[in-house]
Order: C-alpha cells, then sequence, then structure tokens
C-alpha cells in the first residue's frame, strides 16, 4: 500500500490556525482518493466554545474530481450537554468534454456529547 497524509500548519498568536494538507489513499481496487486539504481555525486552542473552522478540499475520489466545503462549530449548552455542528457540501466536477451535469452532496451532522 501506499497511503500517506502531509500535513503543515502555521499558528498565530493562539487565536488563528491555517494549514495545509494533502493525501493519497489506495486500497486496490477501489476507494482511490487523491485530495488537497486547505482550513482555517479561528479560536481553536484559546476557546473551544467560541471557536469555528472553515475548510476547502479538491481532489479526486474514484477517478471522478471534486470540490469540498466544510465548516466545524462546537457549542456548550450547559456543563453538561455539548454539541458539534459539522456541515460538509461536495461538488462534483463534470468531466472534461462531458455533458453530464456536477452532483452536490450535502451532510450536516450534529454530535451530542454527555
Amino acid at each position: 500500500m501506499r497511503d500517506f497524509e502531509e500535513r503543515i500548519g502555521l499558528c498565530l498568536r493562539n487565536k488563528l490556525k491555517l494549514w495545509y494538507m494533502r493525501g493519497d489513499k489506495f486500497h486496490a481496487p477501489y476507494h482511490h482518493n487523491r485530495y488537497d486539504h486547505i482550513g482555517i481555525e479561528l479560536n481553536k486552542e484559546v476557546d473551544i466554545w467560541d471557536s469555528i473552522s472553515v475548510s476547502f478540499e479538491k481532489g479526486i475520489y474514484e477517478e471522478e474530481s471534486y470540490q469540498g466545503y466544510a465548516i466545524e462549530k462546537p457549542m456548550r449548552i450547559d456543563d453538561w450537554f455539548v454539541i458539534t455542528i459539522n456541515g460538509d457540501y461536495r461538488v462534483k466536477q463534470p468531466l472534461e468534454g462531458g455533458d453530464e451535469q456536477g452532483f452536490c452532496a450535502a451532510f450536516f451532522k450534529v454530535i451530542y456529547r454527555f
């Protein structure tokens, strides 16, 4: 197998973190995924409940190129009830010279922790 993932980041005074990640995951005969991922995290190291993270991803999944957007927001309802709201939006790019339309997929999840 030749899987790898590389990541580099820059943290500015513990409030703003910029990072870049690229990877290539190959599990024959399916699930081949190559991607470049850029992310921005605001205030995550200082106060996680007052933080937000956004990211952009461009890659190829099983010979289909795509662009993806994501957002993550942790929230504290009270001391015992916390949630994290994640949203992912992925757009499939049309093939070269093809007539087909791009495909959109949106995923939202809420993670409850007690």
